[in-house]
């Protein structure tokens, strides 16, 4: 399974740091991070949990 790394080299594991560092990296590596997906087996809940922020921080920024 290939890893995706963060600026640190530490391995990102879950389905929110990856959402994380796509925002963070504005998609410039997201067919890197989108492969890393296929590889991870989280519960649902963990899904809803990075729609909720993302919609949070949407409606934070006005946007």
């Amino acid at each position: 399974m290939p890893n995706v790394v963060d600026e640190n080299g530490q391995p990102l594991a879950t389905i929110v740091e990856i959402a994380d560092e796509l925002e963070r990296t504005h998609l410039t590596r997201s067919q890197q991070v989108l492969q890393s997906l296929e590889h991870i087996r989280e519960p649902e809940d963990e899904m809803g949990q990075t729609e909720r922020r993302s919609l949070s921080r949407r409606y934070d920024s006005g946007v």
